[in-house]
């Protein structure tokens, strides 16, 4: 009884095998592409490709400097404060100015500042590591917002006389503004790599004279029409490091 039904068991196993074989030849199914369908389907992967890629890859970019201002800044304005708590004098901003613009020259500040970050390179003399035509130790040039020469009178001084290499790979800049304070800083959130632009992966920062004295992104003012269009001569010379700081709409402007 067994044998029998091992038997019609096989029997049927063979008559499912026989009819799938019909149906594949009745419908004339294939399994393999063909030569022209793989090419097309490449191509198209390949257009797609093209039209997405540059895009992603930017994208990508900005968030990646988005987040590293914000981590900039956070850096920044811990140390200030705890420069300031250290000298109860700096809480009043005519103090602070008077005592560190009196040999105008920022090294004393750029020598306190930093006692308070993770300095591991102090780049020798002035304009150690970026030149102050904006030319960098690597052959890559600092420019405008706009991709023009940052080695002019308005410009140069963001990248600050003295420099220092963090220990995140941050470049710190520390300058004298003309007329507008004792000291400024910049600060390059990425380092050495692109597009070393300021108002891009650069961003300034001063003194200003609020209560308390504190230290802010350059030109707070966003929505008043023209500081952050990139073609007024504002955001070509300094960027917007407070609309970056806080308003994504700047990051659709490059």
């Amino acid at each position: 009884m067994l044998k029998q039904k091992s038997r019609l068991f096989l029997n049927f196993q063979f008559l499912i095998y026989n009819n799938s074989m019909d149906v594949r030849k009745i419908f004339n199914f294939s399994t393999a592409f063909t030569l022209a369908e793989v090419l097309i389907t490449l191509g198209i992967i390949g257009v797609v490709a093209a039209l997405t890629i540059p895009t992603i890859i930017q994208n990508s970019q900005k968030q990646e400097l988005k987040s590293g201002l914000k981590e900039a800044y956070t850096i920044l304005t811990n140390a200030y404060t705890r420069l300031k708590t250290d000298n109860g004098f700096m809480e009043n901003y005519n103090a602070m100015y008077t005592y560190y613009a009196a040999t105008a020259d920022p090294r004393q500040f750029a020598t306190d500042l930093t006692s308070y970050m993770n300095v591991v390179k102090t780049c020798s003399g002035d304009f150690g590591c970026v030149a102050a035509d904006g030319t960098n130790s690597y052959g890559r040039t600092y420019t405008d917002f706009q991709g023009g020469s940052i080695a002019t009178a308005s410009m140069s001084y963001y990248i600050g006389r003295y420099q220092y290499v963090l220990n995140n790979g941050m470049i710190l800049f520390v300058w004298q503004p003309a007329g507008e304070g004792a000291i400024g800083v910049s600060i390059d959130v990425n380092g050495w790599k692109g597009p070393n632009v300021v108002g891009k992966d650069v961003f300034s920062f001063i003194p200003f004279s609020t209560s308390p004295n504190t230290l802010l992104p350059r030109q707070t003012d966003y929505n008043h029409g023209t500081i952050c269009n990139t073609s007024n001569a504002n955001t070509i010379r300094i960027g917007c490091p407070n609309a970056a700081l806080y308003d994504d709409n700047y990051w659709n402007l490059w």
